[in-house]
């Protein structure tokens, strides 16, 4: 080692260790102890946070109190008073873009035939429609051949297909009874296919990049970076629907409407009903409860900001005064994302369970402490063994079709759905679901382009 070095060296000890000296003679002003722990200090760090995001959830239900000034004078003032409430949701939910103008077109197979199956008392067709530009809503139209009094925009649970709710395949047992007793009552029902929990098509092909996201994790994790959602997307289709409801040109323009949902679809019909005002009644299965715990549901449930302003009893009180009919419907349990794999990983964790019956009923006693004693819009239905019935119960349905001023058809036998034989074309459900996710993802992406350009003329060109 040279000399220069040495002294070099020397120099920077010197200064360090005065450094040190003079830190320890100083005097910190503030009240204050030595830090002797020896705990992981990340670990205390997280659990601090996790401790404090905890409380804030329990307290925030008392500051929502703040932001509500529902005023039930009629149903015009109701609205205007929410309708505050109304815009904040949609922009948070990211269903905000330019609906298409909707065509119902009816699928076609391989010979350019139409996808139709029908009985003397029932006709069911595959259809399609254009929600926003590039994304394309699908499902069945169900269609009594008896007089229509009202419409009915159904959604299964997200792993559900529309033919295994309708009963169309021999396998499977979904929601006959309940759409057979809506069909006699003269209901026509549109059932929309949603992004389902599979991880099929999260990824690139091209790029041979996959992850074990649930496509709903999938679209969630794109959207959100420019302010959309999976929910707003799935918002805007059940719209787009109510649009082709209220677009026939005949004399039913004016029948009335409604949406039921189980499940994920429970979670959209409320909020749905919540904020469009053209839906005259709804059923919501298998969704409610406090929303204290949301942070242990998989991340496409979260809405950024969602609990200051809403739990599910105030989302339940700007339905007001339309008939709401919540049921404690079990669900199938998901107990995480698809499986990880070594080419397939990265998904959030995340569980749903059936909500628990007491919870519900708490939380649906907390919404109507917000209306008017004498106009309760909410139908609870209650079930003396305390417990989840299955989806769609008849008491359920009656109570729905008492909102929509339908008499509940007589307990006579069933009508016969069409089924689909093995033989028979049909939509592949596989295929449906890619379309849908590429569809959303489409569109997204097509939005993240546009964002350059904006920020360009409202930052940088002002610049």
């Amino acid at each position: 080692m040279s000399k220069a070095i040495a002294s070099l060296l020397l120099s920077l000890a010197t200064i360090i260790f005065s450094s040190i000296s003079t830190t320890a003679q100083y005097k910190i002003p503030f009240d204050h102890k030595p830090l002797t722990t020896d705990s992981d200090m990340s670990e205390m760090m997280v659990e601090g946070i996790h401790r404090f995001l905890v409380e804030r959830t329990d307290q925030i239900q008392s500051v929502r109190k703040t932001h509500l000034s529902f005023d039930f004078e009629s149903s015009n003032s109701f609205d205007q008073s929410v309708k505050g409430l109304r815009t904040h949701l949609k922009n948070r939910c990211g269903a905000v873009d330019f609906r298409m103008v909707p065509e119902l077109m009816v699928i076609a197979d391989s010979n350019q035939q139409p996808l139709v199956l029908a009985t003397k008392a029932v006709k069911t067709t595959a259809v399609s429609w254009e929600v926003l530009d590039g994304f394309y809503a699908s499902g069945i139209l169900i269609r009594p051949n008896s007089k229509i009094r009202a419409r009915l925009v159904l959604l299964p649970d997200a792993d559900t297909t529309p033919e295994e709710a309708s009963g169309m395949l021999y396998e499977t047992i979904g929601y006959q009874q309940a759409i057979s007793a809506l069909l006699k009552a003269g209901v026509e029902i549109l059932m929309i296919q949603l992004v389902d929990r599979s991880d099929n098509f999260s990824g690139n092909r091209q790029l041979r990049k996959f992850t074990n996201q649930p496509h709903r994790e999938w679209i969630y994790r794109q959207a959100y970076e420019v302010g959309r959602h999976i929910i707003g997307y799935e918002l805007q289709t059940i719209f787009s629907a109510i649009d082709l409801f209220k677009k026939n040109v005949s004399n039913e323009r004016s029948l009335p409407i409604a949406v039921a949902g189980h499940g994920e679809g429970g979670l959209l019909a409320l909020y749905a009903a919540a904020l469009d005002t053209r839906i005259d009644a709804a059923l919501v299965s298998g969704y409610f409860g406090p929303r204290n715990r949301l942070w242990t549901e998989p991340i496409y449930r979260n809405v950024y900001g969602l609990l200051e302003n809403f739990g599910d009893a105030e989302l339940a009180a700007m339905c007001w005064p339309r008939k709401l009919v919540i049921e404690p419907g079990k669900v199938d349990q998901v107990l995480g994302p698809p499986e990880k794999t070594s080419e397939r990983s990265g998904a959030a964790p995340g569980i749903i369970q059936t909500p628990e019956y007491l919870n519900v009923e708490s939380e649906v006693m907390r919404a109507k402490g917000f209306l008017p004693d004498d106009n309760d819009h909410i139908h609870w239905i209650s079930n003396p063994e305390r417990t989840e019935v299955a989806p769609f119960s008849e008491t359920a349905i009656g109570s729905l079709l008492h909102g929509l001023d339908i008499q509940t058809p007589e307990a006579t036998s069933e009508l016969e759905i069409p089924k689909l034989t093995y033989d028979h074309p049909w939509v592949d459900p596989l295929d449906r679901q890619q379309k849908i996710v590429r569809g959303m993802q489409s569109h997204v992406q097509d939005i993240l382009q546009r964002c350059e350009i904006a920020r360009d003329s409202t930052f940088w060109k002002p610049l």
